[in-house]
C-alpha cells in the first residue's frame, strides 16, 4: 500500500506467538517499541481483538473501517477515530 514508512515495526502474532487481545502481545509491542503507551498509535480493523485491547493498554488507537468492502465489518465504536482506506494516511494527496 505504500505507507511502510510510517511504521517503525510491526508484530505478527502468529510469529511472536501471542495472540490479541490477550495482554502480552500489547506488552511485547510496547518493549519492542521503548516507549510507553501514550507514544503509540495503533491501527486495527476489529474492535474487539485491536481497538478496544489497545486503548485499554493506554494506546491511542484509529480503527480501520472496512465497511466499503468487507459486507460484515465491524462498525467503529463510538468515541473512536476511523479511517475507511489507507490512502487516508498520505500527506501528498493531490
Amino acid at each position: 500500500f505504500g505507507i511502510d514508512h510510517y511504521f517503525e515495526f510491526v508484530l505478527d502474532s502468529a510469529a511472536c506467538g501471542h495472540r490479541k487481545p490477550g495482554s502480552l502481545i500489547f506488552e511485547m509491542a510496547l518493549r519492542r517499541a521503548y516507549c510507553s503507551p501514550a507514544d503509540v498509535l495503533f491501527i486495527g480493523d476489529r474492535p474487539d481483538l485491536d481497538i478496544e485491547p489497545a486503548h485499554r493498554h493506554g494506546m491511542a488507537t484509529l480503527h480501520l473501517d472496512r465497511r466499503d468492502t468487507r459486507r460484515n465489518a465491524p462498525r467503529t465504536p463510538a468515541g473512536f477515530p476511523a479511517v475507511r482506506h489507507w490512502d487516508e494516511f498520505r500527506r501528498d494527496r493531490s
